[in-house]
């Protein structure tokens, strides 16, 4: 076996069959959005229906585009937040419905062994930055293997999942790809110190994560009200950092991840609560000491929360260096706190 891609039955000397036929590709779309629509959670977002995935905290949307000749074709995207889907989204895993497109992120292939995969080239764009394949290679470290098409050309492509496999396997696979390329993405957005200490939460949470079995221990899923107040909130604080010009991200750090945390000084990270219940402050204090040990640098530490925080609670926050900032619910509308916000981001 050669230099492996970190994928069973798959290493860097495997050659796969592109699929190009309208039946086999047809197929192969159908079981891709079936692995993954499996137990999901259905969000609406305007005429888009987003797959949310809470066991493995990863999202997809499979939709059609306009393609050649006046056809649709597919348009799969991914990503963690499920939120501000375009906002967040991390890559595109785009095939063509029919014959080659090498122009398109992704590929359907059969293997020696007639299991049928999803592959991407690497290929992304990033805020005005574009991803090559060989900038994916350097950054991710992953090994490609090579996609041979009907008329003889020969690409390098990477293994996303399995379509074959079991539907967790798939999942799992989506998911750890997904991962791969947010980390890529970082590394392309984030300062050099910054961006280390990410990778190196992603290695951290890598090996934290069980191996794949025959299926997952699911927690209790937030309802979609919470979620949407959660993000009506991080809107909110989101328009107000870009209207100050200040870089920000909600990167993820391991599978829940900070809400939000300034790519440039002053270094400020933020966890929102839509209640402020002692448990909620509690787990929110928690969350903001593992993410600034992750990072590995000292972060002014905020604790976003609906007004009316019991006084109670006050001083153990100070005790313990984060601040606390307040907002407030006029409807649909949050209202921050803006003079608190200008102090928290000053020099």
């Amino acid at each position: 076996m050669g230099a492996g891609t970190g994928l069973e039955g798959l290493d860097a000397d495997t050659v796969l069959n592109a699929i190009e036929d309208r039946g086999g590709s047809a197929r192969a779309l159908a079981l891709f959005k079936r692995s993954f629509a499996e137990g999901a959670e259905p969000i609406s977002s305007g005429d888009t229906t987003v797959l949310w995935q809470a066991d493995i905290g990863s999202w997809a949307i499979f939709g059609e585009t306009g393609g050649k000749n006046d056809e649709t074709r597919p348009w799969n995207g991914f990503g963690h937040r499920p939120m501000n889907f375009h906002q967040n989204l991390v890559v595109e895993i785009n095939q063509p419905r029919v014959g080659k497109d090498t122009n398109l992120q992704s590929v359907f292939a059969t293997a020696p062994d007639g299991r049928r995969w999803v592959l991407h080239q690497g290929r992304m764009s990033v805020s005005g930055i574009r991803i090559r394949e060989a900038d994916f290679i350097l950054a991710s470290g992953l090994v490609p293997v090579t996609v041979r098409f009907s008329d003889g050309e020969e690409r390098a492509y990477h293994p996303v999942a399995c379509l074959d496999a079991p539907g967790v396997e798939v999942r799992a696979g989506i998911d750890r790809f997904v991962r791969t390329c947010a980390l890529v993405r970082d590394k392309a957005r984030f300062p050099r110190k910054l961006a280390e200490a990410v990778d190196e939460a992603h290695r951290l949470e890598a090996s934290l994560l069980p191996e794949v079995g025959g299926s997952y221990e699911t927690a209790p899923r937030a309802s979609v009200i919470a979620q949407r107040r959660h993000a009506d909130v991080w809107r909110a604080l989101s328009k107000s950092l870009e209207e100050r010009k200040i870089k920000h991200s909600n990167a993820r750090i391991l599978r829940f991840g900070p809400d939000l945390f300034t790519v440039a000084q002053p270094y400020v990270l933020f966890e929102i609560k839509t209640r402020v219940e002692p448990r909620d402050v509690f787990e929110g204090l928690g969350q903001l000491a593992v993410y600034e040990k992750l990072l590995k640098m000292p972060f002014r530490k905020v604790l976003l929360v609906p007004e009316g925080i019991g006084p109670g609670l006050l001083e153990p926050l100070a005790r313990l260096n984060v601040i606390h900032m307040e907002y407030r619910r006029r409807g649909r509308k949050v209202v921050l706190d803006e003079a608190a916000l200008s102090r928290i981001l000053e020099p």
